[in-house]
């Protein structure tokens, strides 16, 4: 209160440094996950021609981002430059997987016209290689855990746990998205035939 007036007080030194640039990594990773997430679902709106299918599709994408920030609140890992870059990993890789579910169903839905043979087929191609593919990255971002850097022992634990939620999430939760937006289509196209009026007590025809 003396020095009111008279003195600007500031802060500086290293924390200050480290604390700044961690407000603006952090800034511009919500704004770069903003526009990824609405070019993807512009992007998979074009690879489909089907809106529905595009938007619903980025449902999934969204999973590995929340299970990688839970998974650090869970275990109080805390924000860095390393565990912020894995949302970005995460995003590209889940985006790869429901590319190859999305343009897999959209392909066997038109050819059968079935969306549960298409689901079926799907899993059957496109599930199996995701599958492989999704564990090895699982495997290879786990040797992470071995490092005695805890900034790397972090980023392996976090990266491995949103590579297998992208997983599970396209294995589970894609493709009932998918059979809904396609038997709700469906239903749209060819509604159920009305109920006829009833005129002293029996149906007309």
């Amino acid at each position: 209160n003396e020095l009111a007036g008279l003195a600007h007080v500031e802060l500086t030194g290293l924390y200050d440094l480290k604390g700044a640039v961690l407000v603006n990594v952090i800034g511009a990773l919500q704004t770069s996950y903003g526009i990824a997430i609405a070019i993807i679902g512009v992007l998979m709106v074009l690879m489909t021609g089907d809106v529905r299918i595009g938007l619903a599709s980025v449902i999934p994408n969204l999973t590995p981002i929340v299970v990688a920030l839970g998974v650090m609140g869970l275990f109080g890992i805390p924000i860095g430059v390393y565990t912020l870059l894995v949302g970005s990993i995460a995003l590209g890789l889940a985006v790869d997987d429901t590319i190859h579910m999305a343009h897999s169903f959209v392909r066997y839905e038109r050819e059968t016209g079935d969306a549960g043979e298409a689901v079926r087929r799907t899993l059957e191609t496109s599930g199996v290689a995701i599958l492989f593919t999704s564990a090895a990255l699982v495997c290879g971002f786990l040797i992470f855990g071995f490092a005695p850097l805890s900034a790397l022992f972090h980023f392996g634990i976090v990266a491995a746990s949103a590579i297998a939620a992208a997983l599970l999430a396209d294995i589970f939760v894609t493709p009932v998205l998918f059979s809904a937006v396609a038997r709700g289509r469906r239903a749209a196209r060819w509604p159920a035939r009305e109920v006829p009026q009833l005129e002293g007590g029996m149906p007309t025809v």
